[in-house]
């Protein structure tokens, strides 16, 4: 991941319509709603409306060709489990600069003060020493983790260029 480029950036931040966040909320405009939706759901609810979808979404940009999709996705809500079982406030604010050239001051008047890991060895190292999500993801890390160190033995073996893209053609 790097800066800039609309990938999301190395913050670790949240932004509404931010395309330099990690995770993106999207909230489209707002319409009326259709008469379909202001009908009542049934005569024992006459008193109450159908409320139209918000149709907000999130997009999540800091998951790259080296890692799982279902373990993220797994990750990501299960991290939101924890955080909703443990009460946890969400202490970063809505991001809606780019946070790599934000100022200091300007990052944490938004909570903004970490990066995310920049290298594979730092994203497996936070990985490891992660116990909540071990717990909770079970075994499926470690042989993550372990498919994660083979694979950087592939790109740091002493092969060439066109030897180590054909070990990966083949074995990923």
């Amino acid at each position: 991941m790097v800066d800039e480029i609309c990938s999301g950036g190395t913050w670790i931040a949240w932004g509404t319509h931010n395309r330099e966040t990690p995770v993106r909320l999207c909230v489209p405009p707002t319409y009326p709603p259709t008469p379909a939706q202001t009908q009542p759901l049934s005569a024992n609810t006459a008193a109450h409306t159908a409320k139209p979808p918000s149709g907000d979404h999130f997009e999540v940009k800091c998951v790259d060709g080296t890692s799982s999709p279902y373990l993220a996705f797994s990750g990501l809500l299960g991290a939101g489990l924890l955080g909703i079982q443990s009460r946890s406030p969400l202490i970063e604010e809505d991001c809606r600069a780019t946070a790599a050239t934000m100022t200091e001051a300007e990052r944490e008047a938004v909570c903004v003060k970490r990066r995310l890991p920049r290298t594979w060895e730092e994203a497996r190292g936070a990985l490891e020493g992660e116990v909540a999500m071990k717990d909770l993801l079970g075994g499926v890390v470690e042989g993550f983790l372990a498919v994660g160190e083979t694979l950087d033995g592939f790109l740091h073996s002493p092969a060439s260029e066109a030897e180590r893209a054909q070990m990966l053609a083949e074995h990923f």
